[in-house]
């Protein structure tokens, strides 16, 4: 096996125990927000967490805005809304620089509320130039989804269940086996 000391690690497999983090890149003038999992972290509330983000987008000038979905299984996708709505009302000023993309990464691991989320992202009449890429998503874009949790008795083996049939929002047609990409990107194992 190659050594994990020799390259480098992508940022979208970083901070893979966060549920969600960010970092902004002066020289490329881009905001990555990596979105683990749709869950609030007690430890750093989404709410803070949000502010923050925002605060850095107003501070810098920003090109690129990413919003990485690749990975996210679902939760409660409510929990994005606060960096959702101050994105919304930033929109008009970010879209006045030209250079101003937003980018929305998806993948076969993308599911439930992870999904939800991105597919926000196509809405019409958003008002910003928006590039999904990477990978058809790994379930449909009409789903189940609302999930509880539960433990067997015996094992004590954690599992979960899904509650609501999520349906496909007006703009995604509903027959597509899965939310697609306008930019596809297929993972090679050198992304590993």
């Amino acid at each position: 096996l190659l050594s994990a000391a020799t390259g480098s690690i992508p940022d979208y497999l970083s901070n893979t125990s966060a549920n969600y983090w960010f970092t902004y890149s002066a020289a490329n003038r881009m905001l990555y927000f990596k979105y683990n999992v749709c869950a609030n972290d007690p430890s750093n509330p989404f709410s803070t967490f949000a502010a923050t983000l925002l605060s850095t987008v107003d501070s810098n000038p920003v090109d690129n805005l990413v919003f990485d979905f690749r990975g996210n299984t679902g939760g409660d996708d409510s929990v994005i809304n606060p960096l959702l709505n101050g994105i919304a009302q930033r929109l008009p000023r970010l879209t006045t620089n030209l250079n101003f993309v937003l980018y929305v990464a998806i993948d076969k691991g993308t599911f439930s509320s992870g999904m939800d989320d991105a597919e926000v992202f196509k809405e019409p009449g958003l008002g910003a130039p928006v590039r999904v890429i990477g990978e058809p998503t790994g379930g449909k874009p009409a789903h189940f989804g609302n999930v509880a949790s539960f433990t067997l008795p015996g094992s004590q083996t954690p599992g979960q269940y899904s509650q609501q049939f999520i349906s496909a929002p007006s703009y995604i047609p509903n027959g597509d086996p899965s939310f697609e990409p306008d930019i596809p990107i297929a993972i090679r194992s050198t992304d590993y």
